[in-house]
C-alpha cells in the first residue's frame, strides 16, 4: 500500500454519500439560459431589458413547478422606490421573497456574511439568489475583491444554492464589435456560466428585440436565445412583463443579424477595408462603406465618429489634418492580447 502523506487528510475517499446530499437536479431556473446548482452571471448594457427578461422567466419556472418559489430571494438594490414596489407586488403574487438596501435591516455589505451563514449553517441547499446588480454586492473592477466574492458563491453553490448575478457590459464594444464585460475577468472567468445580452432591432414598432449569446457554459444551457418585448411609451410594468415573448429559431437568425453589435463589427471591418483601399475623408468613407454594406451614410458616420481617437484599446481608427483642413483617416494597430 502507498506510504500516507500530509494529503490523505484532505482526501474525498468515501465521502461521496455527504456530497450526493448537496448536489441539486440540474433544472432551469431560468430557462434555457440558468440551472440549479450554477453560479450564471448576465452581463448587459442599461435598459436593455435584464431584469424584465429575468422577472419574465423567473415568473415561467414557477408557474410550471420547476422551481420552489418560497426558496427565491430577488436582492434588488438597483431599483427606484416605485419600482421596487411593482416588482415586489410580483413577489407577492407568485410567493418568492423580494429583498432591498436599507428595508428590514438587509444591507448589501452584509451579503458575504449571509452567504457563509447559510454554508455554515448547512442551509444553502435550493436557494436560488438573484442579486440585481452585481455591482453593489462587489467591486468589480478589483481583481482581489472579485476573487474573494466568487469564491464565496461558489462555497455556497457547492453547497447546492444558486446564484444568478444581472451586471453590466462596458459602454463600447470590443475591437470585434461584439459587447465587452464589465470590470476585470474574475466574476467570467470563475462562473459556471455567462451570457451577454444584446439589443437588437426589432421588425415590429414599440418592440425591443434582446439576444443572449452564451461566453461560457456548463451542462446544457442554449448557446444563444432571443426574446421581444413591448416598449410603447406609457404602459405599465405589468403589460411590460406580459409582452415577453420567446422569438424561435425560424425567426431567430434574420433579426439577428440585425442587432446593433452585429452591424457595427460589419461597418468597422467595412470602414477599415476602405481606409486601406486609400478612401480615406470622412464623407467619402460613409458614401463609400454605406454603398457596399447597403446602410444609411448616418448610421456609417456616427461609427466612424464613435471609434475616432489615439487609444488603440478603444478606437479603430485616427486621422491627420492635412492641407485646408481636410482630415485624413488611418486604421490603429490593434493591441496585441
Amino acid at each position: 500500500s502507498a506510504t500516507p502523506n500530509i494529503l490523505d487528510q484532505y482526501s474525498l475517499m468515501g465521502g461521496s454519500e455527504d456530497l450526493e446530499k448537496h448536489v441539486v437536479e440540474q433544472r432551469f431556473v431560468l430557462d434555457p439560459i440558468a440551472l440549479m446548482g450554477q453560479m450564471t452571471f448576465l452581463f448587459a448594457p442599461p435598459n436593455s431589458g435584464k431584469t424584465l427578461l429575468t422577472f419574465s422567466l423567473l415568473i415561467e419556472a414557477i408557474k410550471q413547478g420547476r422551481i420552489n418559489p418560497s426558496r427565491v430571494y430577488y436582492i434588488n438594490v438597483d431599483d427606484s422606490a416605485q419600482g421596487l414596489l411593482e416588482k415586489n407586488r410580483f413577489a407577492e403574487e407568485f410567493g418568492f421573497h423580494m429583498l432591498s438596501e436599507g428595508h428590514r435591516s438587509f444591507s448589501a455589505a452584509n451579503f458575504p456574511n449571509l452567504l457563509k451563514e447559510l454554508v455554515e449553517k448547512d442551509q444553502a441547499s435550493g436557494v436560488i439568489i438573484i442579486l440585481d446588480t452585481v455591482k453593489n454586492f462587489v467591486d468589480v473592477m478589483d481583481k482581489t475583491k472579485c476573487s474573494r466574492f466568487t469564491k464565496a458563491v461558489r462555497s455556497f453553490t457547492l453547497k447546492g444554492g444558486t446564484l444568478i448575478g444581472l451586471a453590466h457590459t462596458n459602454k463600447n464594444p470590443g475591437r470585434d464589435g461584439k459587447l465587452v464585460v464589465g470590470g476585470t475577468s474574475d466574476i467570467r472567468d470563475d462562473c459556471d456560466c455567462a451570457y451577454t445580452l444584446s439589443v437588437g432591432k426589432s421588425l415590429a414598432p414599440d418592440n425591443a428585440f434582446v439576444v443572449f449569446e452564451n461566453i461560457k457554459g456548463r451542462g446544457g444551457v442554449a448557446k444563444r436565445a432571443a426574446y421581444s418585448y413591448c416598449t410603447k411609451s406609457g404602459i405599465s410594468y405589468g403589460e411590460m412583463l406580459c409582452s415577453v415573448r420567446a422569438v424561435d429559431e425560424s425567426q431567430f437568425q434574420p433579426l439577428a443579424e440585425t442587432g446593433e453589435s452585429a452591424s457595427e463589427a460589419t461597418v468597422i471591418e467595412a470602414v477599415k477595408s476602405c481606409i486601406s483601399l486609400g478612401v480615406n475623408s470622412k464623407m467619402k468613407l460613409a458614401e463609400s462603406v454605406a454603398k457596399q454594406i447597403k446602410t444609411s451614410k448616418q448610421s456609417v458616420i456616427r461609427i466612424i465618429e464613435k471609434y475616432t481617437g489615439v487609444d488603440p484599446a478603444i478606437h479603430h481608427w485616427t486621422f491627420a489634418v492635412k492641407e485646408r483642413g481636410a482630415k485624413v483617416f488611418a486604421v490603429i494597430d490593434p493591441v496585441p492580447d
